[in-house]
């Protein structure tokens, strides 16, 4: 688990809270702690915002997507729409992180294809890794619908361009990046 103040990267639900309110010896589940909790990770949510949270980025780059792709996908089984929400949300990190980069010296729409490849290469990986069938033939009509309605990937391509980017540091001031992410274990040396 990584916890970092200034970038939010933790996944606030994994929490004693979770233990105590239904398993263990004694289940204490009262309003009052309940309250407490949601109030937590509603200020942590908010204080996240003012703190460039990939969590918050992804959850608001999916929230404000989904109904474009709820038209799309309205014919379809749900597992459809819920699996390319979670390509949405996973694939914000994998851009924030830079573990997939755009590729330097192509042109816009070179760049743009290589992106929408990307996107349905990770959405066939989500069906892979949960266990679900992916059905070619729905697959193929998902496609040709989706270029259709261009604001999506056209959103998406903008969106994950511009956050490959933010944490690159400027050519030769990588020191001052680190230093200001790893500020509290720098003062109290802890590597």
């Amino acid at each position: 688990m990584i916890e970092h103040y200034k970038i939010n990267l933790y996944d606030i639900t994994i929490d004693p809270f979770d233990v105590k309110t239904g398993f263990g010896d004694i289940p204490n589940l009262n309003m009052k702690n309940v309250d407490f909790y949601y109030s937590y990770n509603s200020a942590a949510n908010m204080i996240g915002h003012s703190f460039m949270s990939p969590n918050n980025m992804a959850t608001g780059i999916t929230m404000f997507l989904s109904p474009l792709v709820a038209t799309v996908m309205k014919r379809r089984h749900y597992k459809y729409f819920k699996h390319f929400l979670f390509s949405i949300y996973l694939l914000t990190f994998i851009f924030i992180a830079r573990v997939k980069v755009f590729p330097p010296n192509q042109t816009r729409e070179e760049s743009h294809k290589w992106f929408v490849e990307l996107f349905r290469s990770f959405f066939e990986l989500i069906f892979l890794k949960t266990s679900n069938k992916l059905s070619p033939k729905i697959y193929a009509q998902i496609k040709k619908e989706l270029m259709h309605d261009v604001r999506i990937f056209f959103c998406l391509y903008e969106t994950y361009k511009y956050l490959n980017d933010v944490f690159i540091p400027t050519p030769g001031d990588e020191a001052s990046l680190y230093q200001w992410l790893f500020v509290d274990e720098i003062k109290h040396k802890q590597y």
